[in-house]
């Protein structure tokens, strides 16, 4: 163990700006013990200390698969050290990183909670994920928020989303209070639901821009954000494929096939050793 973390590397990651800290340990003791080098309780805290770190938006270790048929499998914790379900823009940076490494194919499939993931990887600007087949749909659903009742679609595309059609993104910050309280709204979700906000500007393309839970702010991009809003759109216009514009970039969604693809770039913004992360862990904070 301590010769593998003196090896110890993270990688940092974006996938349209959603950010993430990566690391592989390709034995599950290896993984579960890694916590206790840090002198923490358990992952959770691990994770949500090196967000705080490397000030990114989820901490991801690559571990051995449990279904040997897969290559590898994703421990994954957003920034507050809730586990995460599941994650297209995550998915798009160790898919890329995996095949990089030489852990797995150009195309290949990994384990996360939401189920078995297949990822193509054509290169940094293309690597297309296939995301998990959308469940408990629930369309026209209600919320009255201030003597106003919005509408939105209720589906689960690996995370749970309520999805909002609006006008414009011009005064999206004035729904944050919306998507605060209608994000815990949904009784049979006792972590929440993230909320997905929507605009068209022609037949294929659409604007959107999720408020996650675990942050509890609008983001810069969210996977599974973008295919849910996708879907909902795609089921008004019936066009197989929908472009998605974040404010953290650009990517497209396929309903060609049985399940979604989720199509984007990834991003190397740099690597940790263990010489930096010692000084930033000693010197950051200490709670």
């Amino acid at each position: 163990m301590t010769d593998e973390i003196n090896d110890l590397k993270i990688f940092l990651m974006s996938g349209t700006a959603n950010t993430f800290a990566i690391t592989n340990f390709m034995s599950k003791e290896k993984a579960n013990s890694l916590h206790k080098h840090f002198q923490l309780n358990s992952i959770n805290q691990l994770a949500k200390k090196i967000c705080k770190i490397a000030k990114v938006d989820g901490f991801i270790i690559i571990t051995e698969a449990d279904n040997k048929k897969n290559d590898y499998k994703w421990i994954f914790h957003n920034s507050d050290g809730s586990p995460a379900e599941m994650c297209g823009n995550a998915a798009r940076c160790i898919g890329h990183l995996t095949f990089k490494s030489h852990i797995a194919d150009q195309k290949h499939s990994f384990e996360s909670i939401a189920g078995e993931i297949s990822v193509i990887v054509d290169n940094e600007d293309k690597v297309t994920v296939g995301m998990p087949a959308i469940k408990d749909i629930s369309s026209k659903q209600t919320f009255k928020f201030k003597n106003i009742i919005y509408e939105f679609n209720y589906l689960d595309t690996g995370v749970p989303h309520c999805v909002i059609k609006i006008d414009n993104f011009s005064n999206l910050q004035s729904y944050k209070e919306l998507a605060t309280h209608l994000r815990m709204a949904c009784p049979e979700r006792p972590r929440g639901s993230n909320i997905s906000f929507y605009s068209s500007s022609s037949d294929t393309v659409i604007e959107c821009a999720s408020f996650e839970r675990g942050v509890e702010d609008f983001t810069q991009a969210c996977g599974t954000g973008a295919v849910a809003a996708a879907y909902c759109f795609s089921q008004e216009v019936n066009k197989h494929i929908i472009e998605v514009n974040m404010p953290g970039g650009r990517v497209f969604v396929d309903f060609s096939g049985v399940n979604p693809y989720l199509i984007g770039p990834v991003k190397y913004d740099s690597t940790l050793f263990i010489e930096d992360i010692k000084a930033l862990w000693m010197n950051s904070f200490t709670d």
